[in-house]
């Protein structure tokens, strides 16, 4: 005797594949030490920075300075024996030098010098 037993048709489904997830690598930024300043076009205008000091991300406070090219005209002007106009080169700021300051320390970061 036979006997014939229906069993139903067996799926077998492939294992889908295995996920693996890579942590990415770790980024190191190295600053270079001292100060850095991002320059505007005209150094006499304020620019954004990177205190070196307070380590704050910060618009630079700018203030003008006597520096060498002031003295040179007002030298130069005083030697030629023109005595009114000899002090104009401490009332033009385009003369003097520009001093970067930051605004939370008060430390001069940058000074941006004509001469």
């Amino acid at each position: 005797m036979v006997f014939v037993i229906n069993q139903a048709p067996v799926i077998v489904q492939a294992a889908p594949p295995p996920v693996v997830i890579q942590a990415q690598p770790a980024i190191a930024v190295i600053q270079p030490p001292g100060p850095v300043v991002v320059q505007s076009p005209m150094k006499s205008l304020p620019a954004s920075a990177r205190c070196s000091f307070c380590r704050q991300q910060i618009v630079t406070m700018t203030r003008p300075v006597n520096g060498l090219l002031t003295w040179v005209v007002f030298g130069a002007l005083f030697i030629l024996l023109i005595w009114p106009f000899c002090l104009i080169p401490f009332c033009s700021r385009s003369c003097k030098d520009i001093e970067h300051t930051c605004p939370i320390c008060r430390n001069v970061i940058y000074i941006h010098k004509r001469m």
